[in-house]
């Protein structure tokens, strides 16, 4: 099957969870990276359970540290111009 991975396709074999293909790109272990599927954030939780189908658009997104320092929070930017705030906490 053909999924694309931050729009660049890539063939896997059905059944393929997202775990599997964030090890086989050795992101599964890597800090500061947050993952969607079609535009859906998957918590690190679900990587196991979250199966790829033909055709799913897969974003990888690496945290950037933003805003005021205050606020504790850092922005996760992709070139899909898909913006997550995430509250940190102290």
């Amino acid at each position: 099957m053909k999924v694309f991975v931050n729009d660049a396709p890539q063939e896997l074999t059905e059944g393929t969870s997202l775990a599997t293909l964030l090890k086989q790109l050795d992101l599964l272990e890597t800090k500061g990276w947050a993952f969607a599927v079609n535009e859906s954030v998957v918590k690190k939780s679900s990587l196991e359970d979250t199966i790829l189908a033909n055709g799913d658009k897969i974003l990888l997104i690496q945290a950037t540290q933003g805003g005021r320092s205050e606020e504790h929070t850092s922005e996760l930017q992709s070139p899909c111009n898909l913006v997550c705030r995430l509250l940190l906490e102290k």
